[in-house]
């Protein structure tokens, strides 16, 4: 069966930029989702925000300045009544390792939802004859703006597989910020299953091992050609790699600039819980339990 685009805005996404590679980013973004609301936290103390359900703040944390700047924008962000869901994205090749920029890091951690360190061996084998410099930093922005859109058109678009903006928070916000990005590209016949099994791979490749984790939202992304068997293939592939309890989550989006490919992004949280099935009040008090 083939699957029909139908959209109708829903939650509100607000992006703000830090730095250099943070700039570049949302400028890509806002040229692909107009419906991004860019915001100035430098004017944030001076004048309200306008209220949006999810802050995304996009840095390079490239030195103690832009790292200053990042933590300011997490601040203002997090002390918004009106935002229930903070994220930071960060490009791995971007971020200055030193003392000062990597404690900074921390704080900006303890202060968002989800912190993304966005990772080019999450790409690296698409684009093997890629050079160097281009390979690192050029695909981490890439796959750090993927990422963002597709969490933007996941919240704030109805349609397809309808996904309810609360659980989306609740993933976000389980466990600590200290969240894995998987991502993984197939085509032709059983790419979805093999897209997603890329993805899973790619969360081990970077120290995370899927089945241990507690919470997963999962984007799987084809031209209007995909199908429900697709989308189901992916879907299978994801629950057989975590743990039977985990909170899972599983959106389909629609870019034909995809071709006959099949793109699989996996956020995990690390050290998100697996969440037991709830047992009734009345079987507790049965077994003894308080």
């Amino acid at each position: 069966m083939r699957i029909e685009p139908e959209t109708e805005l829903g939650a509100r996404v607000g992006v703000a930029a830090a730095g250099p590679s943070g700039l570049r980013m949302i400028g890509r973004l806002m040229q692909r989702l107009p419906l991004l609301e860019p915001l100035s936290y430098l004017a944030a103390e001076e004048r309200a925000m306008p209220p949006v359900d999810l802050v995304v703040v996009v840095s390079g944390m490239d030195d103690v300045t832009v790292a200053g700047d990042t933590l300011r924008a997490a601040t203002v962000a997090r002390g918004l009544s009106s935002v229930r869901l903070c994220v930071a994205v960060v490009p791995r090749s971007s971020l200055a390792s030193t003392p000062e920029v990597l404690g900074t890091l921390r704080e900006v951690g303890q202060l968002v939802d989800a912190l993304f360190l966005v990772s080019h061996r999450n790409l690296k084998p698409l684009y093997p004859d890629a050079p160097r410099m281009m390979a690192e930093l050029a695909l981490e922005e890439f796959l750090s703006t993927t990422m963002i859109e597709d969490l933007t058109r996941i919240i704030a678009e109805r349609g397809l597989i309808c996904i309810d903006f609360a659980d989306v928070v609740a993933i976000l916000r389980d466990g600590s910020s200290e969240t894995c990005l998987g991502v993984g590209l197939a085509g032709g016949k059983g790419g979805a299953a093999l897209a997603a099994e890329k993805a899973v791979q790619s969360i081990r490749e970077q120290g995370g091992e899927p089945s241990q984790h507690g919470a997963f939202l999962v984007c799987v992304k084809g031209s209007t050609n995909i199908t429900m068997d697709d989308f189901d293939d992916a879907s299978r592939v994801v629950h057989e790699n975590v743990h039977p309890d985990a909170n899972i989550i599983i959106g389909l989006l629609l870019d034909d600039d995809l071709g006959s490919n099949v793109r699989v992004l996996i956020m995990a949280k690390k050290d998100a819980v697996p969440v037991a099935p709830v047992v009734d009040e009345r079987v507790r008090r049965f077994l003894g339990q308080t």
